[in-house]
């Protein structure tokens, strides 16, 4: 996920005029909930976007389909909660004042996107409950959760492997049904 910020990816999406872009990596499994044959898929998605939208072009902005919100509490009326603190990269939804602060932010400043996120000065948002997961079996991309820097590195993999004891997160490559 720390890719995201070095490439061309934020930059592609401002010049094609996106307002909000969806970023998924390789490990990541929607919900029944999102299936195009659920009628509960439309509203979730526009109640998701109308939220997204309400607040303005200014104000930089994550919004989570899935992650794991260490802090969170309720926001409003709405199905959202607010994220104080969370790991996880694996479907976020950028705005395009959050694309616009990483692109003007000093790259070397961002050797990890989860740690940043966690820090910048920004809105981060999730649905009450999750709509998209990680599932943690070893992949391509979980070979460099922290690999820049070896304390992060140390930190990322024994949180993994906490959060995996404690919460009995899926170690398998597939979903179960």
């Amino acid at each position: 996920s720390s890719d995201v910020c070095s490439s061309d990816l934020f930059k592609h999406a401002n010049q094609q005029g996106y307002q909000s872009i969806l970023v998924l990596e390789d490990d990541f499994l929607f919900d029944e909930r999102l299936n195009q044959e659920n009628p509960e898929s439309s509203k979730i998605i526009k109640n998701i976007t109308e939220f997204i939208q309400s607040w303005g072009d200014d104000t930089p902005l994550l919004y989570y389909l899935g992650t794991l919100p260490l802090i969170q509490c309720p926001w409003g009326l709405a199905p959202h909660n607010i994220v104080f603190l969370s790991a996880g990269m694996h479907a976020v939804i950028y705005n395009r004042a959050f694309r616009k602060m990483i692109l003007n932010e000093d790259s070397n400043k961002i050797k990890d996107i989860d740690l940043y996120t966690n820090i910048f000065h920004g809105m981060r948002f999730t649905y009450t409950t999750p709509l998209c997961y990680q599932l943690f079996p070893q992949t391509e991309n979980s070979n460099y959760w922290g690999y820049q820097n070896p304390i992060i590195s140390l930190l990322s993999n024994w949180f993994l492997h906490m959060n995996i004891f404690l919460f009995g997160l899926d170690r398998s490559e597939r979903a179960h049904v």
